[in-house]
């Protein structure tokens, strides 16, 4: 696909020549569909739609990407400024993270990632969802063997799709997932494993696995098993929906934007030419919305503490059923409708989750859901029901029958060594670009932000404070000269 005027055919996310697209004022990033026609039947954009827009499509297969077998264009991108944009054009799927994104994902980001002249990766979406998680039908056409739709094997897709989360986590820039719309299972993965991340007053999150009979996947084990008062627990074994408010303030989300004002930070990103996360996270502080409500109540945040301690799902619903709070009913419901042995799996995933570093957590995520997938008819049952008949499934496993020890064979490593999961860091020999710690991020991004009131009006001057030192040797800010 060529960039009207420039010549410029990108491939695997890298422009030949080193050439970048030529903007187009009439472009609206915050409106996927506005300035391209949606496809005609499936909703997702196509490159002779595009007209004179910037946005280029990824038509070729990553690097030793057998799976690529995608019917359209499931990423696009453009080089704009300081800023690379990539597009989830997946919409024919509701962006569900098929193998074809994943792959496509993959691979532009880490040539975007060694791309000198860029400065942060940001990544949107086409439609009202952001991404809806793993794509359950083709894993399900994939463990069937059926013919004629698209499939993939659980060992395949797993494999990438915790590839690209450690890419995510492991990235060298900032790359800021924009959630605008829904966002679930694997999906809220790809944007809370980002050190940093933006979401609107339009955003939901939501991690409903359990309900199709697949646990927690998409690296959510260590993110939600990391979360105080239970409330990872809560989140994963209900689905409960969280709002970009509720993000934010479990620090799963480091910044909330409006609707209204999203194109101005974009603007301000893409004139941001120092390669200092310094100045991208103080253009993300100065947009911070703080005229926000929290959904989560203090009364559910204590019910949370008081029912999800326990080991066993069986002593949780018992907990539930017997707490004073009156939203433990609707909890307890959630729970039934879902499936024990996903649940009891999802539990023992968060548990462990805490005494685990991220990629140990990826590794042991990374057997339990395809080992669910390949082994129990739990998860075939929950997507014909589900997913595809729109009824209530009728579990194998039952609550009585699942224990934190009968889920031990799900978690055991393979026998076999070339069976587990390997994660190198994409990075690793490109020195330019030194690795800075997650934690070290959302503590300046939190710094940046408290130096601003409501109305936007800067207060200090050094808004690091006692973080500066650190932020400084780690290469996240300028030194005093």
């Amino acid at each position: 696909a060529a960039v009207p005027g420039g010549g410029v055919r990108w491939c695997a996310g890298v422009p030949e020549s080193g050439q970048e697209g030529l903007p187009d004022p009439n472009m609206n990033y915050h409106s996927p569909t506005r300035g391209a026609p949606p496809h005609p039947r499936k909703g997702a954009l196509r490159p002779q739609d595009l007209g004179d827009g910037i946005f280029q499509a990824y038509p070729d297969p990553p690097p030793a990407s057998d799976a690529y077998t995608s019917r359209h264009y499931p990423v696009l991108m453009v080089a704009q400024g300081a800023v690379r944009h990539i597009r989830i054009n997946n919409s024919y799927r509701h962006n569900a993270l098929s193998d074809d994104l994943q792959l496509g994902l993959y691979g532009t980001l880490q040539k975007y990632g060694r791309d000198v002249p860029g400065k942060a990766v940001l990544v949107d979406a086409v439609g009202k969802e952001y991404c809806t998680g793993t794509d359950v039908k083709s894993l399900y056409a994939g463990v069937l063997g059926l013919e004629g739709v698209d499939k993939v094997s659980p060992r395949d897709y797993f494999r990438h799709q915790y590839k690209l989360m450690h890419l995510v986590s492991r990235f060298r820039k900032p790359m800021i997932p924009f959630v605008d719309g829904k966002c679930m299972g694997a999906g809220v993965g790809l944007v809370a494993n980002a050190a940093v991340s933006m979401g609107t007053e339009k955003a939901t999150f939501s991690v409903p696995n359990v309900r199709t009979g697949l646990p927690v996947d998409g690296g959510n084990s260590y993110i939600l098993g990391n979360l105080p008062y239970n409330l990872g627990k809560l989140i994963a074994l209900t689905g409960m929906t969280l709002s970009s408010t509720d993000m934010y303030t479990l620090d799963l989300l480091s910044h909330r934007v409006t609707s209204d004002t999203a194109h101005h930070v974009v603007e301000n990103l893409e004139n941001q030419w120092s390669s200092q996360w310094e100045r991208i996270l103080y253009c993300l502080a100065e947009h911070h919305d703080m005229d926000s409500v929290l959904h989560l109540t203090t009364g559910d945040i204590e019910a949370a503490e008081r029912c999800f301690r326990a080991k066993n799902v069986s002593d949780i619903l018992e907990a539930l059923d017997n707490d004073p709070h009156p939203v433990t009913k609707r909890w307890a419901s959630a729970l039934r409708a879902s499936s024990p042995l996903a649940l009891q799996i999802s539990l023992e995933l968060l548990d462990r989750a805490e005494e685990l570093n991220r990629v140990q957590a990826f590794k042991m995520e990374y057997r339990a859901v395809r080992n669910m997938v390949e082994k129990h008819p739990d998860f075939l049952e929950g997507v014909r029901s589900t997913v595809l008949e729109r009824k209530r499934p009728r579990w194998e496993s039952t609550v009585e029958g699942v224990s934190a020890s009968s889920v031990e064979e799900y978690l055991r490593e393979y026998e076999d060594p070339s069976e587990e999961l390997s994660l190198r860091d994409p990075f690793a020999d490109h020195r330019e670009l030194p690795y800075v710690p997650f934690d070290l991020i959302r503590r300046v991004a939190h710094d940046a932000i408290d130096q601003f009131d409501a109305l936007g009006t800067a207060r200090d001057e050094d808004f690091l404070g006692d973080n500066r030192q650190e932020a400084v040797a780690e290469g996240v800010v300028e030194g005093n000269g």
